[in-house]
This record gives structure tokens, sequence and C-alpha cells, in this order.
């Protein structure tokens, strides 16, 4: 039922011109410009369409829950304007954390990676409390806690922040993380080289499986025809280049048809 309801208001921002999206009781609206003042007015309209929305379908809306972003590089800002919603000014903020992925204002995916790793090391030590070098959990075990609930944790969402990973700063990161569960599985010195663990236990370098997850996810993306491809050699969207020069199979025609049901019978029995 709350789709249902939830829906509407999709369709009322994308009905005129918005990039709105919703997942369960999240919502967003993006508005692009050159024009910086010009983009502050649109918003604003977007706002009140969505207070008339609330209004008709009674329900409340907490706008300090709400938050601003200004998705830009320029440093110095000319032309904002205040953004009311509910009588109350709207702060902006430098970054958003959304569907799990903290989104900030000049999109370089520091603040995520970080968030994800920290919280990835936190659960690691929460496992190592049952791992000790002559008892607890075997090798095997320690190694599919790893690969299935540590590792895609920190890979949420790598299809879109991907990027990062290829910044020298982020692969040091990645590698003492991998290090840890490398330790935690062989019960090793600590001297023990980390390329020697991931060839042993068979785990990829944690940029490389970041970009594999991407490309996998853009390919089941593109497979779908949702995938919507930007020339902007910054843009996450250019991992499909790299995925069809690794793989060229991956720029092959596919066969893939949408599901299509049709309740009403066309013949009579």
């Amino acid at each position: 039922m709350w789709i249902l309801i939830a829906d509407g208001l999709l369709q009322a921002l994308s009905s005129v011109g918005y990039s709105a999206q919703g997942f369960a009781d999240d919502f967003s609206a993006l508005v692009a410009g050159r024009n910086l003042s010009t983009v502050c007015e649109v918003m604003q309209v977007a706002l009140k369409r969505i207070e008339r929305w609330r209004i008709d379908h009674g329900l409340l809306v907490n706008p300090d829950k709400t938050e601003i972003v200004l998705f830009m590089r320029k440093r110095i800002l000319t032309g904002m304007k205040p953004i009311l919603f509910f009588v109350k000014e709207l702060t902006r903020t430098d970054q958003v954390k959304h569907l799990g992925i903290i989104l900030d204002s000049k999109l370089t995916w520091k603040e995520n990676l970080q968030y994800n790793s920290k919280k990835a090391v936190a659960l690691f030590w929460q496992c190592r409390r049952i791992v000790g070098k002559t008892w607890g959990i075997t090798p095997k075990i320690a190694h599919w806690i790893y690969t299935t609930i540590i590792r895609p944790m920190l890979t949420h969402g790598a299809v879109v922040w991907w990027p990062r990973v290829e910044l020298r700063v982020a692969r040091t990161l990645l590698s003492s993380l991998q290090r840890l569960a490398g330790l935690s599985i062989f019960g090793a010195i600590r001297t023990i080289p980390t390329v020697a663990m991931e060839v042993l236990t068979y785990l990829l370098p944690l940029d490389i499986h970041i970009k594999l997850v991407a490309m996998s996810t853009c390919y089941r993306i593109k497979s779908n025809t949702s995938w919507k491809h930007t020339y902007d050699p910054n843009s996450h969207t250019h991992v499909v280049d790299q995925m069809h020069k690794v793989a060229p199979v991956t720029n092959m025609e596919g066969d893939r048809m949408k599901a299509c049901f049709s309740f009403e019978k066309q013949y009579n029995v």
C-alpha cells in the first residue's frame, strides 16, 4: 500500500521534468544546471510540490531529516539562495548518506570508503574473538565469514564509487584491511607478505575485486537496457569501457527480452 502511495509522489515530480527516485521511505530529488540561482529556484518549486502532495495525502514530513547537498567542483559559491521546506530553511551539508552510500559534494567517495572500511574492521574484530592460533573456528569458516559477510558489505554500491580505488591511498587502505582477514584465516606470523596470503587463499586484491563487482553490476544493468552511459572520463559510467577491454564478449548483442504480461485473452475457447 505504501508503494502505491509513494509512487504518486515520484510520478508527480517526474511528470514536470524533475529527476526523482525513491526506495521505501527515502526520497531524493535532483536538479541540475549551470546557474546556481536558477537551480535553487527550481528546487524550491519542487519542494512546494512535495508540500502540496503531503497535504493532499494527509502525511507528515520532517524537515529536520531533509538534507540538501550541492554537487559541484567550484570552491566559490555565487548565486546561492535559501531554500525553504515547510517554512524552515534547509541547511546545506557537504555529504549525505543515501541507500548506504555516502555522497560527498565533490564526489570523491573518500568518506564513503573510509566509512565502509571502519565498519568492516569493526565487524572483523567482532568475528576475531572466535578465532585463535590454536583454537576457535577453522580457517575454512574464517575464509567464509570474510568472503560472504565482510567483503560484500564493503563492496556495496561499488558500481558507483569504484573510481576511488584507482588512487594509491585507497589501495593501501584496502590492502591493510584484507591483510587483517588473511592473518585471521592463516593464524600466521605478522611478517608474512600480504600477496602471499592472497595467493594461498585465492583472494583477489580488494581494489581488483571492487572493479570486478562494479563490472558485474554494470553488465547486469546493461543487459536490462537500463544503463545510462556518459562520456565524462571522471564519471563512474566509463567502467563499461574497461569492461569491454578486459572482456570483449560483454560488448556483444544479447537476446534478453523483458517480461511482458498479458492478462486479457485474445481468443475464445
